[in-house]
């Protein structure tokens, strides 16, 4: 991002009246990689427009990738969790099996 945002900073600063400092760019580069595009800085050059495809392409990825993390996450612990359940299910069949077995010895008393 920093290195797109120099890129950006080069080819828009002598045209656009907008990127007056790395800084410009810099924010260019933080409101376009992850996608919200405030408006306040629109590349006016091919190379620039460029910079912003590229940026786009990395923010959706890398927003792509942490869902995909946080999904993994999520299963594993859901997964953890129905395997717990299960378990409490057999433990409690086991439970009613014996007391039922209790209960038919205490009738044949």
């Amino acid at each position: 991002m920093i290195g797109i945002g120099e890129v950006f900073f080069r080819y828009e600063s002598p045209i656009n009246d907008a990127v007056t400092s790395r800084w410009d760019a810099m924010w260019w580069a933080l409101a376009t990689v992850s996608t919200v595009g405030y408006g306040d800085i629109v590349p006016a050059t091919p190379q620039g427009r460029l910079c912003g495809f590229a940026l786009i392409i990395v923010g959706i990825t890398f927003f792509l990738s942490y869902m995909a993390v946080l999904v993994s996450v999520i299963n594993s612990q859901v997964a953890e969790e129905t395997t717990h359940i299960v378990a409490s299910k057999s433990d409690l069949s086991e439970i009613l099996r014996r007391l039922e077995n209790i209960e038919s010895r205490l009738k044949e008393k």
